[in-house]
């Protein structure tokens, strides 16, 4: 499998941040209140449609749109796993593993990063 690279660019950081600010001004107009960092969250990444459903009151389930997904490592094996049965070339959003608890510090940096490396191979190799 070849490696994918995805790109944070200044522009995607910019429009991500500017549709953040306008679905959570709109968030909170309607409310007339402070929010909470998880209405700021979640209102931030609604599709827009959806905000104004939301807003009405008449939806039951929402349609996100993430900037970025990150992982730790089992949840991360899982989602490859059904990633490659897609037979996909890339993901649709940057997407990490992050592995670095399986790293735990007994002596220094390099000499604990290389045992976990031998301990945790599988994890790793996968």
């Amino acid at each position: 499998m070849e490696k994918i690279e995805i790109d944070t660019t200044p522009e995607m950081v910019e429009n991500v941040y500017s549709q953040l600010e306008k679905n959570i001004s709109r968030y909170r107009k309607t409310t007339n209140r402070s929010l909470t960092l998880t209405e700021k969250i979640l209102a931030g990444h609604l599709e827009e449609s959806f905000l104004e459903k939301i807003l009405d009151n008449e939806a039951n389930y929402v349609f996100l749109h993430p900037d970025r997904v990150a992982l730790q490592d089992v949840t991360g094996q899982m989602v490859m796993l059904q990633f490659m049965q897609t037979e996909l070339k890339s993901a649709t959003l940057p997407t990490t593993i992050h592995c670095d608890h399986l790293i735990q510090a007994r002596t220094e940096g390099k000499s604990d990063t290389k045992l976990a490396i031998y301990e945790n191979n599988e994890v790793y190799n996968f």
